[in-house]
Formats: C-alpha cells, structure tokens, sequence
C-alpha cells in the first residue's frame, strides 16, 4: 500500500516554520489590520522548501489568513499565540519531525530519495561499527554526498552496530536507541535497505515498541531497475518507483521488572558464579522488589517462606517461561542460570 503524503499548504507551513526554527534560523512574522480582520503573513526570503505539490521559492512571502491559521494552531495544540492589533507572533513548541531509520547497504537511491519525496527532518544512518572491514562505506559516502547536494536541510545523525558478524541483537539496541532518543518524533524505518538482518530487526522494533509508540513506520521502496552491477560484480538497484508501507502488529515484550531482575542475576552469575534463590532474594529485598504486606502473626519462617513463594510467581515463572533463565539441581542444590535467549534479550532491552 503506497504512503499518501500530506502536502496541503497550511500542513508544509508547519513542517517548514518548526524545521526553519529548529535549525537556528530567523523568522519575520507580521501583520496588517483590515476590516475583515487581521492578515497574517510570514517572511521566508533567501528559504527554499521543496515537496511534491510546491515549491516555495526564495524572497517570497506566504499569506495565511489569521481565523483560518488560529483554528489550525488550536487544533495543533502545541503552539502558543501572541498578537495584538498589528503583530503577529507564531512560536511552535515540540512540534514532532519525520524521523527516518536507513541501514546503510549496497544502494544509495533507496536510502536517499524516499528521504525526499516524504520531506525527511532527520535522518539515522544506521552503519557497520568497523570501518577497516565495511564493504558499503563507498556508499555509504555516496549517501552523505547525495543528501548534502539534494537534502542540505535534513540532519544527519549515525549509529553502528555489529553487521559483520550478523548481530541481531546489537542491531536491535542500535534500533531501540534511536527510538527512545526520537520519541517525540514520527519514525519512519526503511527495510528495503541494508542487508536482511536489518529488515528483520527494522520489522521487530516497529512491533515490539507499537505498544509505547504507536507512530511507528516500517517502508519498503521498490526500486526502478534491479539489474544494476558494482564495479565487483555485486547487483546493484537503482531508483526509487514507489514507497509501500508495510503493516506492522504488536508483538509483547517482558515487563520491564522482569528486564531489571533478569539484569541482576547477569551481575550474580559473572565469572559463573553459582546462584541460588536464597542469594536472589537478599539481593532483590535491597531493591525493593519482594515488597508484600506484612502480618502482624506471621513468624520469621513463615515471612522466609513467602518470600520465596513470592520470588517464584512474579519473577522465576515468568522468565523461565520467556526462557531467559533455567532452574537446574535438586533440593538444595538448586540454582537459577541464565540462557542464551536472556543474554541476547538483555543485548536488546538491558
């Protein structure tokens, strides 16, 4: 299903004086008294905005008349007004930006020009951490030079992550990161680019965090021409022929106490260390996390007790069921392991 970009004028207004305003720019904004009311105009000279439908060129002014642009603020509810019989004063506060997420690969086209058509603010580079060993940072650079010729106004920012090695789940926190820092913002995430890991990690996060976040995008640009190749024979796709986005469901995710309980038997099973659940309990009462009312009849054994039945219902059943930890021995021998799919989650999420 193709993206239908907004493009109506009094939408490009906004975008435009929130991305001008961010960027340290100076903006005149003024006004006339009329009969009819009060005209509002802004002063964008020496600005040039581009979209799809228009192009706003320099040394021109875009008249908005104040009714209209006063209802539109209200509606916006972020942006504080201040006028009075012959000034007009527009300041936008935390208005959100169009945030991508584009590994970068083998392509530049598909990186660079959905960045243009959807009129991107920031864009995240996501990399390979070792660049002795990157085989794509010619395009890589390739990116950096397109969008600094065709994009001069869209912020670049990077992030690496293991690809050599296929890490997915340092792929998925370079993900996360990106999605915490940018939660104010809309965050649309390309998976047509980079390598297949990058696809599956860019489909994970857009489910796991729906939940939390739910103007999350996952896109898929279908290039113009397949049969391109690299001067080492590698194919290579170029153009852009369209932009799908892709329908993403919620996945569930542990609850974060479960994350934080699973972070402290990872520090009191280092260097192998074996760990029992009378040693978890001490340490989860010093955080405060076997908290349970206290009876005034209850004995000291009884109290010993609960916490153990306690310790097993919120925290050892549940992460054994996610099979972030396994229970292993007998009787007193008892001891809680962590397995490989909790190390990875907590690459992930810790």
């Amino acid at each position: 299903m193709p993206f239908r970009i907004v493009r109506d004028p009094l939408t490009e207004f906004y975008y435009w004086v929130y991305g001008f305003a961010s960027r340290g720019g100076k903006t005149g904004l003024g006004g006339t008294t009329h009969k009819s009311g009060l005209t509002g105009y802004i002063d964008i000279s020496g600005i040039l905005r581009r979209s799809r439908s228009q192009t706003i060129t320099p040394s021109c002014q875009l008249h908005i008349d104040v009714p209209q642009l006063r209802i539109i603020l209200i509606i916006v509810s972020k942006v504080n007004i201040v006028h009075n019989d012959s000034l007009l004063v527009i300041s936008l506060m935390n208005y959100p930006l169009r945030v991508h997420i584009a590994p970068v690969g083998y392509d530049i086209d598909r990186v660079v020009l959905p960045l243009e058509r959807m009129a991107a603010d920031r864009v995240w580079l996501v990399k390979e951490r070792n660049e002795a060993e990157d085989d794509g940072l010619e395009y890589y650079q390739g990116i950096l030079n397109d969008l600094q010729n065709k994009l001069p106004r869209c912020e670049v920012k990077i992030k690496t992550c293991d690809l050599i090695n296929r890490d997915l789940f340092d792929i998925l926190r370079a993900y996360r990161e990106i999605i915490e820092e940018e939660s104010r913002n809309q965050i649309y995430i390309n998976v047509s680019t980079g390598t297949k890991i990058h696809s599956i990690a860019g489909m994970l996060v857009s489910m796991i965090f729906k939940e939390e976040k739910s103007d999350i995008y996952p896109y898929y640009v279908v290039p113009e021409d397949y049969n391109g190749k690299t001067a080492n024979d590698r194919p290579l796709v170029t153009g852009c022929k369209d932009i799908n986005s892709i329908p993403s469901y919620k996945i569930e995710r542990p609850r974060e106490e479960l994350i934080t309980v699973l972070k402290v038997i990872e520090t009191l099973t280092l260097d192998g260390t074996r760990l029992t659940k009378n040693v978890l309990i001490e340490k989860l009462d010093e955080i405060h996390y076997l908290e349970f009312q206290q009876l005034r009849d209850r004995s000291r054994q009884d109290t010993t007790s609960a916490k153990y039945r306690a310790l097993d219902r919120k925290y050892v059943q549940p992460l054994v069921g996610w099979n972030f930890i396994e229970v292993v021995g007998t009787g007193t021998r008892k001891e809680i392991q962590l397995t490989m799919e909790g190390r990875n989650i907590l690459k992930f999420l810790g």
